[in-house]
């Protein structure tokens, strides 16, 4: 991707990052719907190449909710478009990670209510994070999946969102681009769309590309290549 493009990125999530006053928005839903809102109608554009958001919200709330059955607290889309040469016609590509967010994650290691939602949505997939939600405005930082209880990896450190998506989303060591999983993040009680035109790096046969190893592991990763 465009280095203007990623330094845009990292620009805009910092500007919507500042804006949230934590004295307004103290709770974790009204919080991703302030930061996540924010985002959305936002088009960066560099070098030919651009990088647009979405953002939705639904009424489903209390007991009977999606997010009560799968933890999925907000699903996250991802949607290349990508040019058919032979063909002179977009072919999208998409895959989903799904996000539960929490306050103060660092003091919830023993939380046996992030364990459930973590396990509840690794019943779904790998590719799931669990967001920290800061007070110091700057931009969340998130934390992996875990192939053990607690099912999200507190002992590693975490890393921020704009690196999430730059080293992992974008270069495509992470996200499900299995259709039930897609459906299940548009499903959520809040979805956001990222869409971008991007070079899209695609994973080696080595692995399946909607299970790749876990970013914090020592194991081997997939290789990366352009198509």
């Amino acid at each position: 991707m465009d280095e203007k493009l990623l330094d845009q990125l990292r620009q805009l999530l910092e500007r919507v990052a500042k804006k949230i006053n934590r004295g307004q928005y103290h709770n974790e839903p009204n919080y991703t719907a302030a930061f996540f809102g924010s985002l959305s109608g936002e088009r960066i554009k560099a070098a030919g190449q651009y990088i647009e958001f979405k953002f939705s919200i639904s009424d489903d709330r209390g007991p009977s909710s999606a997010e009560k059955h799968t933890g999925i607290d907000i699903g996250m889309v991802f949607e290349w478009e990508t040019e058919n040469k032979e063909k002179d016609e977009s072919i999208p590509f998409k895959k989903a990670v799904l996000v539960q967010a929490k306050n103060h994650v660092q003091k919830r290691a023993n939380d046996k209510d992030l364990q459930e939602q973590c396990r509840k949505m690794r019943q779904i997939t790998t590719h799931y994070i669990v967001l920290d939600c800061p007070y110091d405005c700057s931009i969340p930082n998130i934390y992996f999946s875990s192939e053990t209880e607690p099912y999200w990896d507190f002992k590693q450190p975490p890393i921020s969102l704009y690196n999430y998506l730059v080293n992992y989303v974008f270069r495509c060591a992470q996200g499900d681009t299995d259709k039930n999983v897609i459906k299940g993040a548009l499903d959520a009680q809040r979805t956001m769309w990222i869409k971008t035109n991007a070079p899209k790096l695609t994973l080696t046969p080595d692995e399946p590309n909607n299970k790749p190893k876990n970013p914090n592991s020592n194991n081997k990763t997939n290789k990366l290549r352009f198509p």
